[in-house]
């Protein structure tokens, strides 16, 4: 069964529409340049998210993602001409990271991710359709027309969607209590959250602290979207 890859900011259809996505954004810069692109940096940082070992690689924290001759990393040994994309933290510490591994093994805090994303999808959507139904909508990072829905995401800003879940997370106590139960026992299973006690917090948590803002969709490196 084919299963979509699911970001905060934006769905793929299939593993291989995110991997042309990503890929589109590696060969997009020369060796040495930093990821520019404000929609291209938020995309890497909610996938940098998925890794299975997304807390030591990111570290004290993601300061800028950039372009470099990439190390053997997970897929063994690779030709002296491989790029990737690399993490430089904000104390100046750089990893390689691969974003082929973020989007074909995440780890186990994806699934609590998803099942959170989920359950504000439909604001997001009506936060999107309120918007045209009001009137001309413009790209809120570089001020361009939008013309229609289909080419507008939704996308956080300020905060990130990784600053709100980490945020909620602590008021739950923390990952070790969200992992305590094996498939995450009453918080989320099957990609939902199912106790509703902490779907109403989070609900609250989302609508209290979330800033989404809508952005038209990026030309260059990107897949196809739903």
């Amino acid at each position: 069964m084919v299963k979509p890859i699911s970001l905060p900011s934006i769905t793929f259809p299939t593993q291989k529409a995110a991997l042309e996505y990503f890929r589109g954004i590696l060969y997009r810069y020369e060796i040495g340049d930093s990821v520019s692109d404000p929609v291209h940096d938020t995309m890497l940082r909610e996938l940098a998210d998925r890794h299975p070992d997304a807390t030591e690689k990111i570290g004290v924290g993601i300061s800028e993602f950039f372009i470099d001759r990439t190390d053997a990393g997970d897929y063994g040994y690779v030709s002296a001409a491989s790029r990737g994309i690399w993490i430089r933290r904000i104390d100046d510490s750089v990893v390689d990271w691969s974003y082929q591994t973020a989007i074909k093994k995440p780890g186990m805090r994806t699934s609590f991710k998803d099942a959170l994303r989920l359950a504000v999808n439909d604001r997001r959507v009506a936060l999107r359709d309120a918007a045209f139904a009001a009137g001309t909508v413009r790209c809120a990072l570089t001020g361009a027309l939008i013309p229609t829905k289909a080419e507008a995401d939704v996308i956080y800003r300020d905060p990130r969607w990784n600053e709100i879940v980490e945020d909620f997370v602590a008021t739950l106590g923390g990952w070790s209590k969200v992992e305590t139960n094996s498939g995450f026992g009453q918080i989320a299973v099957g990609g939902r959250i199912t106790d509703p006690r902490v779907l109403a917090s989070w609900l609250e948590h989302w609508d209290h602290y979330a800033n989404p803002i809508l952005v038209m969709k990026d030309e260059g490196g990107r897949g196809s979207r739903s």
